[in-house]
């Protein structure tokens, strides 16, 4: 349940501000922090809320998913009551990630967190801000769900595909180191499957009578196609 830490306090609300920004150029880099933090900085003084200090870092790139030390370093300071709450331009600043954002949201309502989203218009001080946060925490899991369902689907596909292939040679060690031994004594692929035919050898697919064709993927031998140079002159047999 949501708990205003800010209304026990006798004095303005403290707050950290949090900018981040995913593009790599400087230039650019130090313009959008400096919007973020003037937006931050305006809403603060709309809100009557004192600024502590606002914290700035690059998103990280996707392999890294939630690695954000300033945003953990400034959520730990206000949970360790140095703060009450965050403020952030729009939502998106805190992770790119709808499951994500859900995990960062419901830790800030479980820890009793204010939290405000300038461009959003939320504030989790009101009760709209709250029902906002619940909707967008309902979102996540739901999409959570799907990409764990989604997932599942997937294994288990993958899993029935892999029963279905039909066997193979190659899946057989022993067989193949065999069938090459013979191949490498230039035995022919029709005298090695008459000999595994005389032996009675089952093929991997349960049959009696072993052919030519079937061992090919195991020798990698492929029946010579006539060049273009045979072909031309007529030598091609």
């Amino acid at each position: 349940m949501y708990t205003a830490l800010s209304q026990a306090r006798l004095w303005p609300p403290l707050v950290y501000g949090y900018a981040s920004v995913a593009v790599r150029d400087r230039n650019i880099i130090n313009r959008e922090l400096r919007e973020q933090a003037e937006a931050i900085a305006s809403e603060c003084e709309r809100l009557g809320l004192e600024l502590i200090q606002i914290i700035a870092e690059r998103e990280p790139v996707k392999r890294q998913g939630l690695s954000r030390p300033g945003l953990e370093f400034a959520l730990s300071r206000i949970k360790a009551g140095d703060g009450d709450g965050l403020v952030v331009v729009d939502l998106s600043r805190l992770t790119r990630s709808a499951v994500q954002l859900g995990a960062i949201l419901q830790w800030v309502m479980a820890h009793g967190l204010r939290l405000v989203s300038v461009a959003e218009e939320i504030d989790t001080a009101e009760p709209s801000g709250r029902v906002a946060i619940k909707t967008l925490i309902g979102f996540s899991n739901r999409e959570r769900a799907r990409i764990t369902e989604r997932t599942r689907q997937g294994l288990e596909s993958a899993r029935e595909a892999a029963r279905r292939r039909r066997p193979a040679v190659n899946d057989d060690p022993d067989l193949r180191e065999r069938i090459r031994s013979m191949r490498e004594e230039n035995m022919s692929l029709q005298a090695i499957a008459d000999a595994l035919n005389a032996e009675g050898v089952p093929t991997v697919r349960g049959g009696t009578k072993w052919r030519p064709s079937s061992l090919q993927a195991v020798t990698g031998y492929r029946r010579k196609q006539p060049g273009l140079g045979s072909l031309l002159s007529g030598d091609a047999s």
